[in-house]
Formats: structure tokens, C-alpha cells, sequence
């Protein structure tokens, strides 16, 4: 492993708080790391977090600790594994900068990344989110890019990208003020999908832009979280976020929450398994969750009766053109 020779810097006024959670990535840290290093704009701090590693990851995040006044490492109590939401929580609580910034310890940056986002953040003075284009890296051959939206800034992030947004974290930078001041942090219970829902709230409180560049690296390996979160997992989570959202902003936004709860979350779980018989309890389970709650309007409850016959009609059909 090479560590960067990197002076001690006291910095006057951070603008990025980086926030790394680390666990069992020793064969990727340093990249990441160095990656934060060669940033062009150096106004930065850098929290890394670590989860309870079992391997060196530990000992290699204090090498750099040790090269660059910058960098902080903390710990959970009692050096436990808590997770990753619970350890981008920890990062928010010790974060200095205007602006946070997440990286993941297996994941890379383009060096221009944060003098880009920056020069946006000057220039547009209402923004409490950024992202970018995340380019896949890995040893499973996948080779394309993730991230999408409107490009430029975005009015009302919260309504345009409610039925979805493809958004990696580690291209994301939100505004620490609009965090602290409405008490926005990760889902701690949630296996999958906080992320999502940490973003979805950041909408709610202003302006939101998309960098249509390749900004960062993620990359897909064996060991990734990602690779053990199935479909039926990825399209329950969707769900999840839209109760989670329905039942915090209700008082703003709950005919678009309830409608999207309907016609993008249950639709989905309908849909994967409306002819599999044999997870049929698991449709009239989420079927009976969404009439329970007082929060989905009462008319989309109703429209969620005709849900499967368009699924129906729309395989029907298309097996008819075929």
C-alpha cells in the first residue's frame, strides 16, 4: 500500500465534510482515500467511520490519519458493528463543513468532483442537494453508469422524482443546514433503501442538481451489499419508502405520497408476483398494510382493486402482439 505524502493542513473554513463508513474494505480503502486526496479543491475534511472491521481496514485508515490533519477517524462504542446508516449518522454528527459529501470505502472519485460541485454551489444559491453520473467498476464485467434526472437544477426535487430518481450515494452532496435544521438522518432500522429515503427527504427542503458527468466510481464485487439485495427486496424497500415519507410529510405532500404508494409501490410488488401463486400471501399482506394505513387516501385505496387486471390486460396484450 502507498500513501500519498500529504502536508498538514489547518483549514480555516471547510466546505465538504466527507463521510466514509468503513468495514472489511482493506482491498479498496486506500483508492478510495486516495482518491479524496487528490481532489483539486482542497477545502475538505474527511470522518471516516469504521463499522467494526475485522481486517486491516482499521490500520490503514490510521496511516492516513496520520499524514493529513484533515482526516478523522471515529469509532462506535465498544467498536461494534452497527451498520452503515448508523455510521454515515455517526460521520453527521461530527461533520464541521457547510456541505456533506458520502463516499463509500470501496468507491472512487474523479479528482474535479468537489471543485465542480463548488462552482455550483456559488452559482446557485438555493440548493440543498447535488449528484452526479456513478460510473460501475468491478470484477463481475458490469460496465455501465447509474444516474439519472433533470440536468442542471431542479424546482421542487420532492415532486418531480417522487415515482423515482436514480441517485447513488456516492455521488451525493447535501447541505448540512437543511440535515440539521429538519432533523433529516439515515433509517437506521432499514436494510435497504435508506439511502433513498435519506435523498428523498434532502428534497423536501429545496433545490436539488443533477451533474450529467461521471463524477465517481462504484464498484460491484463479490463483497458488495448490493449483490445480496434481491428484487423482490429492492421493490418491498420502494414501498417502505413511500410509508416512511407518507407518514412524515402527510401534511404536504400526501395525495402525491399516497398516490405514488399505490401506483409505484404496491404496483410493483403486484406486479412480481401476481403470477406466482405461491407468494400470493405476501400481495394480500401488503394489500392489507395499505388499507390499515389512515394515511393513503381513501380513493386510491379504492383504485388499488384494478391494479392487477391492467398488469392482466397489459401481459395479455402484449403476448397478442408477439
Amino acid at each position: 500500500m502507498e500513501v500519498s505524502k500529504t502536508l498538514k493542513t489547518d483549514i480555516k473554513m471547510i466546505l465538504f465534510s466527507i463521510i466514509i463508513p468503513i468495514f472489511n474494505v482493506e482491498e479498496y480503502l486506500s483508492e478510495a482515500l486516495e482518491s479524496v486526496l487528490a481532489q483539486n479543491y482542497p477545502n475538505w475534511e474527511l470522518i471516516l467511520i469504521d463499522d467494526g472491521s475485522k481486517d486491516n481496514s482499521k490500520e490503514i485508515a490510521q496511516k492516513y490519519v496520520a499524514i493529513d490533519s484533515r482526516i478523522k477517524l471515529y469509532f462506535h462504542k465498544n467498536n461494534e458493528n452497527k451498520g452503515v446508516s448508523a455510521s454515515r449518522n455517526l460521520g453527521i454528527q461530527k461533520v464541521k463543513g457547510d456541505w456533506i459529501s458520502f463516499l463509500d470505502g470501496d468507491d472512487i472519485w474523479h479528482p474535479r468532483k468537489l471543485e465542480i460541485e463548488k462552482n455550483i454551489i456559488q452559482n446557485y444559491k438555493d440548493l440543498t442537494l447535488i449528484y452526479s453520473v456513478a460510473k460501475f467498476i468491478g470484477k463481475i464485467g458490469i460496465k455501465t453508469t447509474f444516474g439519472s434526472g433533470q440536468e442542471g437544477e431542479t424546482l421542487e426535487p420532492f415532486r418531480v422524482y417522487l415515482k423515482g430518481n436514480h441517485i447513488h450515494l456516492s455521488t451525493v452532496s447535501v447541505k448540512k443546514e437543511v440535515i440539521e435544521k429538519n432533523n433529516i438522518s439515515f433509517d437506521e432500522e432499514m436494510r435497504f433503501s435508506e439511502d433513498t429515503l435519506f435523498c428523498h427527504e434532502v428534497y423536501t427542503t429545496g433545490n436539488s442538481f443533477f451533474i450529467k458527468q461521471i463524477l465517481s466510481s462504484y464498484r460491484i464485487n463479490a463483497s458488495s451489499a448490493t449483490n445480496f439485495i434481491s428484487k423482490k427486496e429492492k421493490i418491498v424497500g420502494r414501498y417502505v419508502v413511500y410509508e416512511k415519507l407518507l407518514q412524515k410529510y402527510h401534511s404536504k405532500y400526501q395525495k402525491e405520497i399516497s398516490f405514488e404508494l399505490i401506483n409505484t409501490g404496491l404496483e410493483k410488488i403486484i406486479k412480481l408476483n401476481l403470477f406466482k401463486p405461491s407468494n400470493y400471501s405476501l400481495v394480500f399482506s401488503y394489500y392489507f398494510r395499505t388499507f390499515k394505513n389512515s394515511r393513503v387516501l381513501f380513493l386510491h385505496k379504492i383504485v388499488s382493486f384494478f391494479i392487477p387486471f391492467g398488469i392482466l390486460i397489459k401481459f395479455l396484450t402484449k403476448n397478442k402482439n408477439a
